[in-house]
């Protein structure tokens, strides 16, 4: 990178502020000053006010732009859109969109080579805008994150608001999952300049803790809840600083049952009027005997919608981070007092983890043991809970405020939306970890039992087409029931849309093999051409089966085997169901 430096005895550049060259023309304008006084007071060479005045040489001094204010304001808001909606630049990136910029525009610059800006005019235009662009360490979220939407958002804020309703801010709790590990982290160090690979000798590992902790918007920390992986405590003198629970690191059902009846009930008891608890939806959380429990004592059990936790939790707003940077500072203090220690005693952890807390509720400015309700209070404001208000949430999304979108390209903001929400075509395994609650709507006992009904049916599904996969081909068709119903193979004119059939279609991969689909007619295309989409099996009498999104493609009248009857409709919670008379003989890869 360049540096400039000026030669010693070369004449002096612009030396005050252009608010001070404002104020002094506007004098002079006024008749208050003369050029040659309003010079002296201002310190501003007489020959800049007299051009200035006159409307000579107007002109930044030094070197021009390559390119124009205008399209430089022009660019700025292109790469602050893409920001904004999740893909940001980096340099070459930023060259490149010059360039592109440029050839759109019809301008051609011949000091770039080959119309494209080095790194040196990146450097120069980032200082030039220093005020409204720079750069940022980036934090990357997936893309299931980056999807949700202002309608989503909105939808759950509408549902929470009735959910809301006379309860008071100490009766607001957030619940959430977290660990913490035996790693100080990296700090900055002082080396002899030149070193290559800077190293300090300290001892850790790779294990974690998990623990519980729950907030209420008032700013009242429930006791954490610390989940050791370990049948037993030998001290028991580490139970009397925290709760601890002895069994997997993993928050599972008879966990969280455990927590919720030895920690936040009784918390709740002492609290008159309705209570809300609030957290994402595992469905670990939603086991009968909380949601029974939550019935008994007047407590809405809420949870957020999925991949929002980023926007929507307080914790994970304004808690966890400082949390985190406490506990790093702690353990870095027990590593250098106890320097052959590779792990922490479970007898230790209790005593540091109250340590760490300490340190973090302690104000630095007020010196004051407030900073933990300051941040739990912040973080209900900043996810727009208490005090209710969505759009401190909204306007964190890309879509909300889209008052520029005229000034930049459309096509620019119809890529980025389809970037950012279109939906990976990648099938990734189900871990059937998240229950599909309404996000916002207090959940009860039964609504918790037809979700898992639900869950039981596509586990068995996939569990079924798995053993599918382990059978002999020539064998499969000898278990599967047909239906007496099934009609001979139609012919063209009895095919309408609207119609189910049973298909065939063979293997790709496997020579010979030819699998059997049930699908449902869209529309004829041509003559012995007919354009479907696909139904999959939901249980293992294929009897039941569901509509496979996107799943749509084209046959003949060839690939058809029968006719299928009509199924019965069936719609639980906004999903449908097709239930055939009896079995159909599918054979689905």
């Amino acid at each position: 990178m360049r540096t400039y430096k000026s030669k010693l005895g070369q004449r002096r550049y612009i030396n005050y502020s252009s608010e001070a060259l404002d104020e002094a023309l506007l004098k002079v304008i006024n008749g208050e000053l003369s050029l040659r006084k309003a010079s002296k007071q201002y310190n501003i060479p007489y020959g800049t006010i007299n051009n200035k005045y006159h409307g000579v040489h107007i002109k930044k001094t030094g070197g021009q732009t390559a390119l124009t204010e205008k399209e430089e304001l022009a660019l700025i808001k292109g790469i602050t859109t893409c920001a904004d909606w999740g893909f940001p630049f980096t340099t070459i990136e930023l060259q490149m969109f010059t360039k592109c910029f440029l050839e759109s525009a019809g301008v051609v610059i011949n000091k770039f080579k080959n119309n494209t800006p080095g790194s040196e005019w990146v450097r120069s235009f980032l200082k030039r805008h220093q005020n409204v662009i720079g750069k940022r360490l980036t934090q990357n979220i997936n893309k299931a994150r980056a999807g949700v939407s202002s309608e989503t958002i909105s939808e759950y804020f509408s549902n929470l608001h009735f959910t809301l309703e006379d309860i008071p801010p100490c009766n607001i709790f957030n619940y959430d999952e977290t660990n913490v590990s035996d790693d100080p982290g990296r700090k900055k160090m002082i080396f002899r300049r030149g070193v290559k690979y800077p190293e300090k000798v300290i001892n850790h590992s790779k294990s974690a803790i998990s623990l519980m902790m729950c907030g209420s918007a008032s700013g009242v920390l429930l006791p954490p809840y610390v989940i050791y992986k370990s049948e037993g405590i030998m001290d028991q003198k580490a139970s009397r600083v925290v709760q601890i629970h002895v069994a997997q690191e993993e928050v599972d059902a008879a966990t969280f049952s455990e927590w919720f009846r030895s920690t936040f009930l009784p918390h709740a008891y002492r609290l008159p009027s309705r209570k809300l608890l609030i957290g994402d939806n595992l469905s670990s959380h939603f086991s009968p005997d909380v949601l029974k429990s939550c019935e008994e004592n007047n407590i809405a059990f809420v949870c957020f919608r999925p991949n929002s936790t980023h926007l929507c939790q307080p914790l994970d707003v304004c808690f966890f981070r400082p949390f985190k940077e406490s506990w790093r500072n702690v353990i870095y203090n027990y590593k250098m007092t106890n320097k052959n220690a590779k792990s922490i005693p479970k007898c230790d952890f209790p005593t540091l983890l109250k340590e760490c807390l300490n340190n973090m509720n302690l104000d630095k400015k007020t010196n004051k043991y407030e900073q933990i309700k300051n941040n739990l209070v912040s973080g209900f404001k900043a996810t727009g809970i208490v005090p209710f208000n969505p759009d401190s949430v909204l306007r964190r999304l890309p879509d909300y405020n889209d008052d520029h979108a005229n000034e930049v390209n459309n096509n620019l903001i119809e890529f980025l939306k389809e970037q950012r929400f279109t939906p990976s075509t990648h099938m990734n395994r189900r871990k059937n970890k998240r229950l599909r609650i309404v996000p916002g709507v207090s959940v009860t006992a039964n609504d918790s039992e037809e979700e898992v009904n639900e869950e039981a049916e596509e586990a068995e599904e996939e569990v079924t087409e798995e053993a599918h996969k382990q059978v002999n081909v020539d064998n499969t068709d000898s278990i599967v029931v047909v239906s007496e119903d099934i009609q001979n193979q139609p012919v063209y004119e009895q095919i309408n849309k609207g119609k189910y059939l049973l298909i065939q279609l063979k293997s790709s991969r496997i020579k010979g093999t030819i699998y059997k689909y049930s699908v449902i007619v869209i529309k004829k295309t041509r003559k012995d051409e007919l354009q479907v989409n696909g139904l999959k099996s939901m249980d293992s009498q294929h009897s039941t089966f569901k509509f496979v999104e996107n799943d749509v493609f084209t046959i003949t009248l060839d690939d058809v085997i029968s006719l299928l009857p009509e199924p019965q409709v069936i719609t639980i919670r906004g999903r449908t169901k097709y239930q055939f008379p009896s079995s159909v003989n599918v054979k689905e890869a």
